[in-house]
């Protein structure tokens, strides 16, 4: 699923998924989603989110959610031009700079908001900022597109950082039971303008529900 940035196109973006092994791990109820896989059975499911536009772009995401357990790569935020920050029932954390790290109170849903900006990235926790870092990774593709290379994408850790995770690369870190309730997405870039994009658990639906009511399934 995707967004067609052809000028001229209005398009909408949908998220997509990629799941493993998780149709009886992963379901919506009590209006939250519930994530709650065992790494040890190669269960994985992760949400890819529309990417940034440029390099330029601000990028403002918004999650509501809970981590009861996280055994490493259970619970992750990826961030174009910036990284991975994976959350703990206790705390927020930067991947590859442990130190870049915000304690949260255990066992209550939590607001999280990562703002990037070129060069800086802040994170804040129920209205209130906890980190602030220039720590980030801005490496960008050459030519046109100039991509990152982090995707935007919530849920298990992928052990590379594009779409493709393959079931032996899902080991017992991916163990863990999150509950999310929304995301809200504000990219605003100076060449292809501002885009917001909003999901909610209330809707009864799956990030990436679209895809799951249009997937094509191959039956031997």
């Amino acid at each position: 699923m995707g967004l067609d940035r052809r000028p001229g196109c209005v398009a909408p973006y949908r998220a997509s998924g990629a799941h493993f092994n998780d149709r009886d791990s992963v379901a919506i109820k009590d209006g939250a989603l519930h994530i709650d896989n065992d790494g040890a059975r190669g269960q994985f499911t992760r949400y890819y989110l529309r990417p940034a536009d440029t390099p330029e772009s601000t990028i403002d995401l918004t999650i509501e959610g809970r981590v009861f357990s996280n055994a490493g790569c259970a619970a992750t935020v990826s961030i174009p031009y910036v990284g991975k920050f994976r959350l703990y029932p206790n705390r927020v954390q930067m991947v590859g700079h442990e130190e870049v790290q915000a304690l949260v109170e255990p066992g209550s849903f939590h607001t999280y908001r990562f703002l990037r900006v070129p060069g800086k990235v802040t994170v804040s926790v129920d209205g209130v900022e906890v980190i602030e870092t220039d720590k980030v990774d801005e490496w960008a593709a050459s030519g046109t597109l100039r991509n990152s290379r982090y995707l935007l994408a919530v849920g298990n850790e992928a052990t590379t950082n594009d779409a493709q995770v393959f079931p032996h690369q899902i080991t017992t870190e991916f163990t863990g039971y999150s509950v999310w309730k929304s995301f809200h997405q504000i990219f605003t870039d100076p060449t292809t303008g501002r885009r917001e994009i909003f999901w909610s658990a209330a809707s009864g639906e799956f990030p990436d529900q679209y895809q799951l009511d249009h997937i094509v399934k191959c039956l031997s």
